[in-house]
């Protein structure tokens, strides 16, 4: 499936000008470049990632419960389940 993130570059370049009228603009564009430099490599990853049951128990729990903690053993994809999920999350709003 593939994803059309333009809502979410427009809503930085938004956000951008608008805070440009900040005092603190120089350190608030700066780090929502930071931000959406890491989106971009999440979105980037995410073209692999490969959906499984507990992908699905947690995308359930989370939003059943709005607040969920991932345990496993380390090397699992603990992350990439919860990056996914914070797509998946920001993309339906």
């Amino acid at each position: 499936m593939v994803k059309n993130h333009n809502s979410d570059n427009i809503q930085i370049f938004e956000l951008q000008n608008n805070l440009k009228k900040d005092s603190n603009k120089d350190f608030i564009i700066h780090f929502l470049a930071q931000i959406k430099e890491i989106l971009e490599e999440w979105k980037d990853n995410e073209k692999v990632f490969i959906t499984t049951e507990a992908t699905k128990h947690v995308l359930k729990c989370i939003k059943e419960n709005s607040c969920v903690t991932v345990t496993a053993s380390s090397g699992v994809g603990k992350t990439a389940v919860l990056r996914h999920m914070a797509l998946q999350m920001a993309d339906k709003g």
